[in-house]
């Protein structure tokens, strides 16, 4: 699936709401995410837990990104979809 989507390689291609698929570079875990802020520098996925990533260092290859996927925006989550495994720390 994620072979015919485009890498993130600008900020601007990512909106508020917005569903992304986050390959991590600690263990290649890929997760979905709901992107809740775009700021100047950083992608805020949860505003309770302070989880973000610096694009920054995201397009750099030091943070714990590895690669970015950004979902059309008009894709929604289900109560189909959701489960309670935690975010990845």
């Amino acid at each position: 699936m994620l072979d015919h989507l485009n890498v993130v390689d600008d900020i601007n291609d990512i909106k508020p709401g917005q569903l992304l698929v986050i390959q991590r570079k600690q263990d290649n875990r890929r997760i979905l995410v709901k992107a809740k802020k775009v700021l100047s520098d950083e992608i805020v996925l949860s505003n309770l837990k302070n989880d973000y990533f610096n694009f920054d260092m995201y397009k750099s290859g030091k943070s714990w990104v590895w690669r970015v996927w950004a979902l059309p925006v008009d894709v929604e989550i289900t109560s189909i979809t959701n489960n309670l495994i935690e975010f990845p720390r």
